[in-house]
Parts: C-alpha cells; structure tokens; sequence
C-alpha cells in the first residue's frame, strides 16, 4: 500500500489530493497508462515507478536521461525514500503519507478498503450501500418464497 499527497503542481485537480493505492507498485506520469495521471506539461513522456518493500518506497523515473528532485536534491534512476519526503517530477511535488510493504494483496480485500475509505469519506454513501444490500435480500427472500 502506497498513500502520497500532491503538494504543489500545475495541475489543481490533484492538489491537496491524497491517493491511497493497494498495490505494491504504481506508475505517475502524464498519460492513460498510468495509475496516477498528471496534467504537467514538463513531464512530458516521463514515468515514475513507485514500489514497496519492508524498508522504505522505492521512486524510479524510468527516464535515466532526466532526473526528479528528492527532498530538493536532483536523483537520477532508482532511491529509496520513507513518510514525508518529498518527490519533484516537473513542476508537480508529492510527499509520501504512508507505505505497508503487502506480499500479495487480493482483489476482495483492495475493495473492501477502497469502499471503506469512499464510505469515510462520503457517509451519505455508506448509507445508499446499506440500503441496496437490504433491498437485494428482500429481492432474493422475495424470489426464494416465489419458486416454493
């Protein structure tokens, strides 16, 4: 599990935005194959990998021909970095709230944490999810009591 927070960055959908991902490897870069996209006109092309593992988040720019900023220091390739520091790549900084290191993190639990964090998030939401899972029994007891 990965959690960063956009600090700085030209593009202002993504500001004060925390993102929470449960794999142990996400991509942010300026396209649609990425798990992270941001609208930076000095990214260009570039990729940055993200990857856990017991000690730290390891940060990859992928490009070994340009270079990003950690903690305000030029890096080029692959750093392991911990809570807080702070990643540049163009004009976009993120900081780095929270790693846990998970060997293999299945598709149920990933989906029970991303509705838990949405239903904290919006407790209207959690309330319409309660609501469905009631009306969906009554479907299913409804139609159990038609078949007999």
């Amino acid at each position: 599990m990965i959690a960063i927070e956009f600090t700085k960055s030209p593009d202002e959908d993504i500001l004060n935005c925390r993102y929470e991902r449960l794999q142990r490897k996400i991509t942010v870069g300026s396209t649609r194959n990425h798990n992270i996209i941001i609208s930076d006109p000095e990214i260009n092309n570039s990729t940055m990998t993200l990857s856990t593992d017991q000690d730290g988040v390891w940060v990859d720019n992928n490009d070994k021909h340009n270079y990003y900023l950690s903690n305000q220091k030029k890096v080029s390739g692959k750093k392991l970095h911990h809570i807080n520091d702070e990643i540049t790549i163009g004009k976009t900084t993120f900081k780095i709230i929270h790693y846990k290191h998970q060997t293999h993190p299945d598709k149920i639990t990933e989906f029970k944490y991303l509705k838990k964090q949405q239903e904290h998030k919006n407790p209207s939401l959690k309330l319409l999810l309660e609501k469905l899972k009631h009306e969906l029994k009554n479907i299913t007891f409804k139609s159990f009591e038609n078949e007999q």
